[in-house]
């Protein structure tokens, strides 16, 4: 199958796809709460954009 499986990869794909972009800021959406905390926090970390979510209060 070609298509990417984001929950497999645990959005690897997905930053290093926005991270090429040259994005400056991302909201969260209902997606990247389908991972692990874990992977979130890793997600989070490997990004090279700022993150908007002002109705999360603790990540």
């Amino acid at each position: 199958n070609s298509v990417v499986n984001g929950s497999m990869l645990s959005g690897r794909q997905m930053i290093g796809t926005l991270n090429v972009l040259g994005l400056n800021y991302a909201t969260l959406g209902n997606h990247e709460f389908d991972l692990k905390e874990i992977s979130l926090r890793r997600r989070l970390d490997e990004s090279k954009f700022e993150w908007i979510g002002s109705n999360v209060y603790e990540l």
